[in-house]
């Protein structure tokens, strides 16, 4: 979360979002199934999922929040409800 907020190097008016970004998705890439620390999982999970949603990424946004759901932890049924208001609310649709 500090990364979230430090300034960027390059560009001191932005901030270091995308490292951030890589740091949970990190968590999520080599999580078991079921992950050995929930909370943490899912702090993770749900920060990626916010700045996804932020830099207006949907498809991306619903992707992650359906894998969340995947994991049949104590926010699954979040993450999946979030999915499909995301896919309500930007018409994207499955196949």
């Amino acid at each position: 979360m500090t990364l979230e907020q430090l300034p960027n190097p390059k560009n001191p008016e932005l901030k270091r979002e995308a490292e951030a970004f890589d740091a949970y998705h990190s968590v999520l890439a080599n999580a078991t199934n079921p992950p050995a620390e929930w909370e943490y999982f899912e702090r993770c999970s749900l920060r990626a999922l916010a700045l996804l949603e932020k830099a207006q990424r949907w498809q991306a946004a619903i992707k992650l929040a359906e894998k969340i759901a995947t994991f049949n932890g104590p926010g699954a049924p979040n993450a999946a409800d979030r999915a499909k208001q995301l896919r309500l609310k930007h018409m994207i649709w499955e196949d």
